[in-house]
């Protein structure tokens, strides 16, 4: 069992690092999540775990992020969102001057690579919120707030 210091900081992909903590843990979870769709924080993507044959998102699965959709010139100073026409944002991965656009779901286990509150629908978001705060009951003590 990993041993915490009191009044230690965690830094860390949130999924993750609340697992690591034991029930009945923690005395008073402070939080404020990004409203969904609303900023891009800048911080590099993690790999949301989504029902699949690899289970957490990560297991055994070497992830297949999606195929080269296209590649487009960046000219302007538009960075808007793209979206592969199933309702699906898009990474983006600049090569110079151009723009690889590449899905952000794994096409082996379903796992979704992405940023909290930059999820391609509400739902997906509402999923991910739900996960973090079922982790966060569990090691939230009875008496905690």
């Amino acid at each position: 069992m990993k041993i915490f210091e009191p009044n230690q900081i965690i830094c860390g992909h949130t999924p993750e690092v609340l697992k690591t903590l034991p029930d009945d843990f923690v005395d008073c979870v402070i939080t404020s999540p990004p409203y969904w769709g609303l900023r891009d924080y800048g911080i590099e993507a993690q790999v949301w775990p989504e029902s699949g044959s690899c289970g957490d998102g990560n297991g055994d699965c070497e992830h297949r992020w999606g195929s080269l959709v296209r590649m487009v010139s960046v000219g302007s100073s538009d960075k808007s969102t793209l979206h592969d026409g199933k309702g699906r944002k898009e990474t983006e991965k600049y090569v110079g001057d151009n723009k690889i656009v590449q899905s952000g779901f794994c096409s082996l286990c379903g796992a979704w690579k992405g940023s909290l509150g930059l999820e391609p629908t509400p739902e997906l978001y509402i999923k991910h919120l739900a996960d973090i705060f079922d982790e966060v009951k569990r090691v939230l003590k009875k008496t905690g707030q």
